[in-house]
């Protein structure tokens, strides 16, 4: 992780997201309910990735931050665009639409491009499952979205659950990816900064032991 610097001032601080998924699942029109534009029952598909920025007030930590929205295109054709975007996220929003069990199934693929990626293990995954607001056409569950997310090692993709229609749980997904977002950024930085006293601390494997007043080697008369 990356995008943020815990040197800036107080409350300045920014992340960016990506969010991947297969196409028609919802992708651009949660980036446009979050950011505060009309919904649209039609949207022309992204080509590549597109950027929308928004603040974003975590009131926990009394502090705001500026969140890059990545839409990355969810056709074939752009994959190797979307792909010289992962190393610049700080962290991934796995879109798919509760009414189509194909597009969840596309989020195991995603996963697995992610997890192939060097380095990539400490990164904040997300899951989320849109359009909640069709209630009576749902072919995945709740229960098999948390299932799906269990199934994975620690770090394990966190669940959730949104409308981009009507908005439902819209601000409180992004906010609450963020404030956990930085809560790892800031258990790791500890965690490194941990390690790095305990490797100055430690004495090299290889250095004599110190000797003592009787190990002096001096003569004694």
């Amino acid at each position: 992780m990356s995008g943020v610097d815990f040197r800036r001032p107080a409350g300045q601080l920014e992340l960016s997201v990506l969010l991947l998924g297969a196409s028609a699942v919802g992708k651009s029109s949660l980036i446009r309910s979050f950011v505060g534009e009309n919904f649209r029952f039609t949207n022309p598909a992204t080509v590549g990735v597109d950027m929308k920025r928004r603040t974003v007030e975590l009131e926990k930590r009394n502090k705001i931050v500026t969140l890059t929205l990545l839409d990355a295109a969810g056709q074939n054709t752009f994959e190797s665009i979307v792909m010289s975007y992962f190393r610049s996220a700080d962290f991934y929003a796995l879109i798919f639409d509760v009414t189509s069990k194909s597009s969840f199934e596309e989020v195991d693929n995603w996963m697995k491009r992610l997890n192939d990626l060097e380095n990539m293990a400490e990164n904040c995954i997300f899951v989320i499952g849109n359009k909640v607001d069709l209630e009576k056409e749902w072919k995945v569950s709740e229960t098999e979205l948390t299932n799906f997310c269990n199934g994975f090692p620690d770090p394990k993709p966190i669940p959730f659950l949104a409308s981009a229609k009507t908005g439902e749980l819209v601000e409180d997904v992004f906010t609450e990816m963020c404030e956990i977002v930085l809560d790892r950024m800031q258990t790791k930085k500890e965690k490194d900064r941990r390690s790095t006293i305990d490797t100055t601390l430690d004495p090299p494997k290889n250095s004599p032991k110190p000797k003592n007043s009787d190990d002096c080697g001096c003569l004694i008369l």
